[in-house]
């Protein structure tokens, strides 16, 4: 009897260590229909039409525009599915970029300030299909300006959204340290005119 509770128990153990396999595929899952959630809303906005991202049962992703809705709730077959549409996009307005997203990604180099500096990466990003988040880590820290590269890869930033905070953190302190450095206050004001408030 004794064995067969410990068989028990061990078959219990290994059914534990699955299902905390399953949740955690389930989240990243969920991480990354949220992202493509994010995008279309984004792209939606864009272009003036509105959407909704639904997942099958089956894991399967589709987006729903108002004329798609229409005509499924007509009877009429439309077929609108996640990558259609964002293939769609990307040829109409993608432009040359569809070529090869991946040499423009590389090449890829800020020249102004972090947030104008994400919109084109995120549009070649979205070209590729699924990145690895190590991958897109790497492209947008080489991409940087190499003060604030240094500084965002001493704070070792793990995801997207937080290389991104990062950096626009790190910038913001750079223009102060900057302004500091010329006297300017806070509020524009030359504060190196020999007057003490």
């Amino acid at each position: 009897m004794g064995d067969r509770i410990e068989a028990t128990e061990g078959q219990m153990g290994e059914m534990k260590a699955t299902m905390l396999q399953l949740s955690q595929q389930m989240q990243q899952q969920q991480s990354a229909m949220l992202q493509q959630s994010n995008l279309l809303n984004e792209l939606s906005k864009r272009l003036g039409v509105n959407t909704s991202l639904e997942v099958s049962q089956e894991g399967e992703t589709s987006v729903e525009t108002d004329r798609s809705q229409e005509s499924r709730l007509s009877g009429k077959k439309d077929g609108l599915s996640w990558e259609k549409l964002k293939k769609a996009l990307i040829v109409r307005y993608g432009g040359h970029r569809w070529e090869n997203p991946f040499d423009e990604l590389s090449t890829l180099r800020q020249k102004s300030g972090v947030e104008e500096y994400v919109e084109p990466l995120e549009l070649l990003s979205s070209q590729v299909g699924r990145l690895p988040e190590e991958q897109y880590l790497g492209y947008f820290m080489s991409g940087l300006k190499p003060q604030i590269r240094r500084r965002v890869r001493i704070l070792n930033p793990q995801s997207r959204m937080q290389m991104m905070r990062m950096a626009k953190d790190v910038e913001d302190e750079l223009c102060e340290e900057d302004d500091e450095e010329r006297g300017v206050s806070k509020n524009g004001v030359n504060d190196k005119s020999g007057r003490s408030d």
